[in-house]
C-alpha cells in the first residue's frame, strides 16, 4: 500500500509544468484575431463617410424649412400684390363715367338706283350705292364726388350689322367732378356700296322702330385723385342703341369698361 502512494504522487510531480494564461486573458483562451484586432483594420475612410452623412442628415431638414419660409414669403408677396391690384382697380371702375345716346337719327339717307349686278345674279341680289349722314348726341357723366376724368381723343365707329354707317372723333376734354358733357355727333358715308337686300331689311326696321346701332368708342381715360394722377388707361365704350327707346327718351347706356381685350 505504501508503495502505491509513492507511485501516484511521482506521476502528478512528472506530469510537468502547468504554463500560465496570456496576459489579460482572465485565465480564458481567446482565439487568434480578435473583434478588437479586426476593427482597428478598417479603412479609415469609412469614419469620415459616416460622419459626412450624419452632417447633412443633420442640415437637410434646415434647408427644407428655410426653402419653406422662402416659398411662403414670395406666395404671400404676390398675393397681396394681386389683392392690392383688384381693390385699385375696383376703385378705377366705381369712378368711371356714364355714357348715354340722347339722339340717334338719320339725317341724310339716300340710295343710288344703279344696280350693279353680276352676269349670274339677280337684281334683288345685287349691290346698291348709300349715302347717308347719321347725327348723334351722346352724353358723358362724371357721377363720382372724388376724381376728375381726363378724356383722351376717342375715335367713334357707327355701324348697323354689316353696313358701316361712317366715323367720327371725339377730341381731348376733361370733366370735372359731378359734372356732365354732350356732344353732338355727325357720321356720313358717300357713295358705299352694300346688299340690297341688306339695305332693304334696313329700311324695313326703321319703319318698325327696332333697328339697333351699334357704337365703338375707343381712347383712353385718367382720372386725378388730388396730387395722384393716372392717365392713359385703355378705355373702350360700346353703344347698342335701340331706334325705339330712344324716341322713348329712355336714353340706353353705354358699356364703358378699362383694358378692353
Amino acid at each position: 500500500m505504501a508503495d502505491s502512494r509513492t507511485t501516484t504522487t511521482t506521476t502528478r510531480r512528472t506530469a510537468g509544468p502547468i504554463l500560465p494564461p496570456p496576459p489579460g486573458s482572465g485565465g480564458h483562451f481567446e482565439p487568434k484575431g480578435s473583434r478588437h484586432v479586426a476593427f482597428m483594420e478598417l479603412p479609415p475612410k469609412h469614419h469620415s463617410d459616416y460622419e459626412r452623412s450624419s452632417d447633412s442628415s443633420e442640415h437637410n431638414p434646415h434647408c427644407f424649412a428655410c426653402g419653406m419660409r422662402t416659398f411662403m414669403c414670395i406666395f404671400v408677396f404676390f398675393l397681396l400684390l394681386l389683392v392690392i391690384g383688384a381693390i385699385f382697380i375696383s376703385f378705377l371702375y366705381a369712378g368711371l363715367p356714364r355714357v348715354q345716346i340722347r339722339r340717334f337719327e338719320f339725317s341724310k339717307l339716300n340710295i343710288s338706283e344703279k344696280i350693279s349686278n353680276t352676269s349670274n345674279s339677280t337684281s334683288t341680289s345685287g349691290k346698291v350705292h348709300l349715302t347717308a349722314d347719321t347725327d348723334i348726341l351722346m352724353v358723358f357723366r362724371n357721377r363720382n364726388g372724388i376724381s376728375k376724368l381726363k378724356y383722351g381723343s376717342f375715335s367713334v365707329k357707327v355701324s348697323w350689322q354689316d353696313i358701316k354707317l361712317g366715323r367720327t372723333e371725339i377730341a381731348a376734354f376733361t370733366q370735372d367732378k359731378n359734372n356732365s358733357t354732350t356732344f353732338s355727333l355727325r357720321t356720313r358715308v358717300e357713295e358705299q356700296e352694300v346688299d340690297l337686300e341688306d339695305l332693304n331689311e334696313l329700311k324695313t326696321e326703321l319703319e318698325n322702330e327696332n333697328a339697333v346701332f351699334h357704337l365703338a368708342l375707343r381712347g383712353d381715360l385718367g382720372f386725378n385723385f388730388g396730387s395722384l394722377n393716372v392717365h392713359g388707361l385703355p378705355t373702350s365704350i360700346n353703344c347698342n342703341p335701340k331706334k325705339q327707346q330712344i324716341d322713348l327718351a329712355r336714353r340706353p347706356r353705354c358699356r364703358v369698361r378699362l383694358f378692353p381685350v
